[in-house]
């Protein structure tokens, strides 16, 4: 996981550079999906961000942790 964590923090470095926009970490979380409590945490401290909680919304659209369904 730390690799891809590592990734990441490129991708979004490169965006910084590109952009011109700033990544602000103080208002940014990560949000997790089959990880354990302490991976998490690992990962969150490495990568300078706040561990997000569901249910959250974005962008005003209500995101959760549960598959979503779709009725046919």
């Amino acid at each position: 996981m730390l690799k891809e964590a590592k990734k990441i923090m490129e991708t979004l470095t490169d965006f910084t550079s590109a952009s011109g926009k700033e990544i602000s970490k103080e208002k940014s979380d990560i949000y997790f999906f089959n990880a354990r409590a302490p991976s998490q945490a690992f990962l969150a401290r490495a990568m300078e961000f706040r561990i997000g909680n569901f249910p959250t919304k974005y962008l005003g659209i209500q995101l959760n942790d549960q598959q979503s369904r779709v009725a046919n």
